[in-house]
């Protein structure tokens, strides 16, 4: 049989996105420039989707990398806390982004100021809340990817086993005028298995249980399904397949991210919730 050129691309830039991800589980600092990067590619696919708005792309990529490693300085032990004034700092500069638009002499200044602060919201806030889950308590002195990784290993298995049993079994459309080929059997049987991740992550879990982790993946399952769809809406509107073409056969940084966009608010919100019980 014959394998397309298609095929392997895909595969082999799908073997190294997994592996940097992964890889970045090992090291602090290697998460953290890695999805900083991840982070400015995935904004930077944003703002070219909306290029017609003309966002301030060096603005907006500033605003949400010092946002960024402003959060990351906080809950990482091995740098000093005042690195999250640069969180502050990111939120000082915000009206830098009005005042920047009185000199570029648009004709829609409102536009490219709302695209511009809108990718720091959908992109910048998500990406910079992943520091907050290897050490919500702040309490750690070691690296603890363990809810960096159970979060990825339930969104990874949900995509996978959502795709094969919508193929096999999908007859009703999830929501057909944003995603024709995402259908409900396929969100089920993502949530089915990513459920059965979930008790296989609290075998030897450290902090959680059948039931947190089991919460946490319907939580990634539902909103990273929202996630899909918000980001397939805004391709729709431009016309276009995927958001970028930095992944041979995947499409963008953006199209990998999706999901992830709108589960991580909630889950960190409910991580941080147990957190909070715990200690009161």
């Amino acid at each position: 049989m014959k394998i397309s050129k298609n095929l392997i691309l895909r595969t082999a830039s799908g073997v190294v996105f997994v592996a940097l991800i992964l890889g970045s589980m090992l090291d602090p600092f290697a998460f953290g420039a890695i999805f900083l990067a991840f982070m400015n590619l995935a904004l930077w696919e944003f703002y070219h989707l909306n290029a017609k708005s003309s966002p301030q792309i060096i603005s907006g990529m500033i605003i949400a990398s010092l946002m960024f490693i402003g959060i990351f300085g906080l809950f990482c032990p091995l740098l000093p806390e005042s690195l999250f004034e640069l969180t502050l700092l990111a939120f000082g500069l915000i009206p830098f982004v009005f005042i920047i638009e009185l000199f570029r002499k648009s004709e829609k200044p409102l536009s490219n100021i709302g695209t511009t602060l809108l990718g720091i919201l959908y992109v910048g806030v998500p990406f910079s809340m992943l520091s907050i889950l290897w050490n919500p308590g702040l309490d750690s002195e070691f690296w603890m990817p363990e809810y960096l990784f159970g979060f990825f290993m339930i969104l990874w298995t949900s995509d996978v086993f959502a795709y094969i049993t919508g193929m096999l079994f999908g007859k009703h459309r999830l929501f057909e005028r944003i995603s024709p080929k995402k259908s409900w059997e396929g969100a089920i049987g993502g949530l089915i298995f990513s459920i059965g991740t979930a008790y296989l992550l609290s075998i030897d879990s450290m902090f959680l249980g059948f039931k947190e982790w089991a919460i946490i993946a319907v939580l990634i399952v539902v909103f990273g399904i929202f996630g899909d769809l918000v980001e397939s809406m805004f391709k729709r509107s431009f016309d276009l397949k995927d958001s970028g073409n930095l992944m041979p056969g995947h499409g963008g940084i953006l199209d990998r991210f999706d999901s992830l966009l709108m589960a991580i608010p909630f889950v960190t919100a409910y991580i941080l919730w147990i957190q909070f019980n715990q200690i009161f």
